[in-house]
């Protein structure tokens, strides 16, 4: 499995472990220049940029790459994108523009705006860690022969994992049970993203099986959304139609009893703003690591619609009582069935 390298300023990773990382985070940058395609599912591990010596604090998993607007990548990840306003947001690109005035991809350094576009590498499974814990590149990279120091955007290491790079994320499980290893951490032998994607397509599976019969267009992405609704980010992911009935969908899917299911802001102000938003969690959605791939299969739906959402938008205090709590600019519901927010419709058969 490979892993990058992958230069971080430390502006952006100092906002992260302050205002929280939970869910998806934004790893920004100006120009043309993209991250490749080939590298989705691989750890972005993070190498600070500049101070000696330099450390590697932790990693993330690259997902997809997004081309938006500054003001759009704010109104999507706010503190995810790793800094504090959309005021700092345009500093900071000025800021990384000057520095790499010769590769800022056409972009004029004294140009940048709310509507200046970027390149996002869009990363999850994100884990940041303590100076104290965090081993030097000297340390991590050694046996893959070093990590040179006039690298300014990244390096892959074709033969690396993230517990070559940080050893002490190897669980205490026997060595001659690669399975048991990956169902106890899979972020850490790779496995997570898979395993996370086909929870995610077994939760969609179960919503058409249910929903047989209806008319159903997936909204789910930017593009797909833009063509159907005339918006990128509607705060659902399908369109339900039957007849008179219009059902806007929130699909979540979870391995847990509970239903703990996160929410990022945008598409809790979406459901409070539209009545026909509804959310479709699918429960004890079972896996297993099979032949070098995860297999998901079962899972209990259950139907909700959203309830004064007006006061969990001004008070966070009412939100965590009703069940909610907010990290940076995702929030969690840890039982859908008991939060006062959410009215249960039940099954349907």
């Amino acid at each position: 499995m490979a892993i990058l390298a992958v230069i971080t300023d430390p502006d952006w990773l100092n906002t992260l472990e302050t205002q929280g990382y939970h869910g998806e985070v934004n790893f920004w940058r100006p120009g043309k220049a993209s991250f490749s395609e080939k590298h989705i599912g691989k750890p972005f591990v993070f190498v600070r940029k500049g101070t000696e010596p330099r450390k590697v604090l932790g990693y993330g998993v690259f997902k997809r790459n997004e081309e938006l607007s500054v003001q759009d990548a704010w109104d999507r990840w706010g503190f995810r994108n790793g800094v504090m306003g959309l005021s700092e947001f345009t500093k900071r690109l000025q800021a990384v523009a000057e520095g790499t005035a010769t590769n800022s991809g056409g972009i004029q350094v004294n140009n940048f705006s709310s509507t200046t576009k970027l390149r996002c590498a869009i990363l999850d499974q994100v884990a940041l860690f303590p100076e104290s814990e965090a081993p030097t590149t000297e340390q991590a990279f050694e046996k893959f022969g070093g990590l040179h120091r006039n690298i300014v955007s990244y390096k892959e290491f074709p033969e690396a994992n993230l517990i070559d790079i940080f050893p002490s994320l190897r669980p205490n499980v026997s060595t001659s049970a690669p399975s048991e290893q990956v169902e106890q951490d899979p972020a850490i032998f790779g496995a997570s993203h898979e395993e996370r994607k086909s929870i995610e397509n077994q939760a969609i599976q179960v919503l058409m099986d249910m929903f047989r019969g209806f008319e159903i267009e997936d909204v789910s992405t930017p593009d797909k959304a833009s063509k159907t609704v005339g918006t990128n980010y509607p705060g659902y992911d399908y369109l339900l139609h039957l007849g008179e009935i219009e059902m806007h969908i929130k699909v979540k899917g979870t391995k847990s009893h509970q239903g703990r299911v996160n929410f990022t802001t945008n598409e809790l102000i979406a459901a409070n703003n539209d009545p026909k938003i509804m959310l479709f969690v699918v429960r004890e959605i079972a896996t297993e690591y099979v032949s070098d791939s995860w297999i998901a299969k079962g899972g209990i739906p259950n139907l909700y619609r959203w309830q004064n959402l007006s006061s969990l938008m001004d008070s966070i205090k009412n939100a965590e009582k009703a069940g909610l709590s907010a990290s940076g600019t995702v929030w969690t519901v840890e039982n859908p069935q008991k939060c006062g927010f959410l009215v249960k419709i039940g099954n349907r058969n």
